[in-house]
């Protein structure tokens, strides 16, 4: 309770940041989506349904999103399609996993494997645990809107805790799940790491759930990842869903020993979900949220990706929010993944229409921004303001190459005494050998419509 006081009081505003970093040493900042919402509810995969469970995404997909500048997919998985049946794991749903997986890394772009719920099963108009590990005792459950107040119907609550008290060993087999998938999609070099629950929920009252429960879960996962070797890829870990609105956690997280961490929590605007306009309330919110999250990952002696974020475009000022979310997740260091790359036919949340054209709503010319993929050097500060992108930072080692991704298509200014050469979409900026300074600054003369 002390440490969730402390956290809530607080106004924290270091910028200080732990990198994820590449086998040469550079920093690796992520921009990406997650793949996909459509796959949640397509089903576990059958017989006659051999797709069911995946995202719809193919090779034309994966190279949209390399030519829009994105290096990293979230990529939802379902322990109801890895193991329809006690104990018997369905590899060819996995297979196909790899496949994508593969692929991604055809284009350059990285993965983060996803398991994923919501709503604990299908049964409850949710996804995610196969209908097996959904004990419900009869628990009465009536079909309520909006969707996130099903999480108190009486059969869903029953659910969580049952998995939770780890029923009929229900918590082992979660855990013995996501053993499996790691051993196996860590044989893929561009897997960054395993998400191991999608916005986990609690049993019972929200701060000794966290403090207890979901920690000693996380304790248990870390276990798995250091028998295995600690690291890469790594371990993702997430708080209870609703500090998606800003609250801060109360999980207690001692990565001393264990170096494979990284936290991934998600940002959604409260307010704005329910349709509100974006205001200066909304404004002051956000920045004390990713405040909290960034010294939550420091006091978790780890790096921080934002796995899921969106505004509703039928919240009033919605792109002043995007705008507003990015240049601070900049002002961090901090990475992200959109939710999600589907077509708008699929959900409202969707980037493109159904002939794969951006839709009109224009979030997806946002997301497309210059940033840093790849940094030699320390102390990073850069910025977009949709016009001018500048970045410093500080030489610590030998020379290197700073990857800047830039639209090939956009016409631009670049303004630098560092030597430079540009290839395609990327910016190459030799960083001066170690204690110098660094600058580059990208002004955009046109955009020339949308990169292909």
């Amino acid at each position: 309770m002390l440490t969730f006081l402390k956290r809530f009081l607080s106004f924290p505003s270091d910028k200080k940041t732990r990198y994820i970093r590449d086998a040469q040493g550079r920093i690796v900042i992520h921009h990406g989506v997650n793949i996909s919402n459509y796959s949640k509810h397509s089903g576990p995969p059958g017989e006659t349904r051999p797709r069911a469970g995946h995202p719809w995404h193919g090779e034309q997909e994966a190279a949209n999103l390399q030519a829009w500048g994105f290096n990293l997919v979230r990529y939802l998985v379902h322990w109801e399609a890895i193991e329809p049946t006690r104990g018997t794991y369905n590899e060819a749903y996995l297979d196909r996993v790899i496949e994508d997986i593969e692929m991604y890394g055809r284009h350059g772009i990285e993965v983060v494997v996803d398991f994923h719920q919501d709503l604990f099963a299908q049964k409850f108009h949710g996804n995610g645990f196969p209908e097996w590990a959904a004990i419900d005792n009869g628990k009465p459950f009536k079909l309520q809107e909006p969707w996130a107040m099903n999480y108190f119907q009486p059969a869903v609550k029953e659910s969580f805790k049952n998995f939770w008290k780890n029923k009929d060993g229900l918590l082992d087999s979660y855990i013995a799940a996501v053993e499996h998938v790691y051993l196996k999609v860590r044989t893929c070099s561009n897997v960054l790491g395993v998400d191991v629950m999608n916005e986990p929920w609690p049993e019972g009252w929200f701060l000794t759930f966290e403090r207890t429960d979901l920690s000693n879960f996380y304790d248990r996962l870390k276990e798995v990842w250091l028998k295995h070797g600690n690291g890469y890829p790594y371990l993702m870990f997430e708080p209870w869903m609703s500090t998606s609105a800003g609250y801060p956690t109360n999980l207690r997280m001692d990565n001393e020993r264990f170096i494979g961490a990284v936290y991934m929590p998600h940002y959604y605007d409260f307010f704005c979900e329910q349709g509100k306009p974006y205001g200066w309330f909304n404004k002051i919110a956000m920045k004390r949220a990713l405040n909290i999250r960034c010294s939550e990952a420091q006091e978790f002696k780890c790096p921080m990706i934002f796995g899921e974020f969106r505004f509703p475009v039928v919240s009033k000022n919605y792109r002043e929010a995007f705008s507003d979310f990015y240049q601070l997740c900049d002002e961090h260091s901090v990475g992200w993944t959109y939710w999600s790359y589907d077509k708008l036919v699929h959900n409202d949340r969707g980037l493109i229409n159904d002939d794969g054209t951006p839709a009109s709503n224009s979030i997806l010319f946002d997301l497309v921004r210059i940033y840093p993929k790849r940094i030699v050097g320390e102390g990073a500060r850069y910025g977009f303001d949709g016009n001018v992108f500048t970045m410093s930072w500080k030489s610590t080692g030998d020379c290197g190459l700073v990857e800047i991704y830039v639209p090939a298509a956009w016409d631009v200014v670049i303004e630098t005494e560092n030597p430079y050469r540009v290839s395609g979409d990327t910016l190459f900026v030799t960083s001066y050998p170690k204690g110098c300074k660094n600058k580059v600054t990208v002004t955009v003369k046109s955009k020339n419509g949308f990169p292909q």
